[in-house]
């Protein structure tokens, strides 16, 4: 599946992963998703950061440590297209991001 993933400080990075287990062995523990309004989308990030860094803030947070941009139909994980994840990096490239 395409996926989108984002360190603090750096610029966003198409990836891909094998499933849904892979989420949270890239963002470090356990996770849970902000969905997008207006995409199939949504950001997953982990539940408690602790003393990550921030790294995007996003409709009306801060999110911190290491995201990731997920494609999102129905509830679940889906790939993203490329259309919707060339948009996504290019929206997520600040660090201030715009709803």
């Amino acid at each position: 599946m395409r996926a989108i993933v984002i360190q603090p400080g750096q610029a966003p990075e198409e990836t891909s992963i094998r499933d849904e287990r892979a989420i949270g062995g890239i963002l470090g523990g356990d996770w849970t998703v902000q969905p997008m309004s207006l995409a199939p989308a949504a950001l997953a990030y982990r539940r408690l950061s602790g003393q990550a860094m921030p790294c995007r803030y996003y409709a009306g947070r801060w999110y911190y440590g290491t995201l990731m941009l997920i494609g999102w139909r129905r509830g679940r994980v889906a790939t993203l297209d490329k259309e919707t994840s060339d948009a996504l990096i290019r929206q997520f490239g600040a660090v201030e991001v715009k709803p």
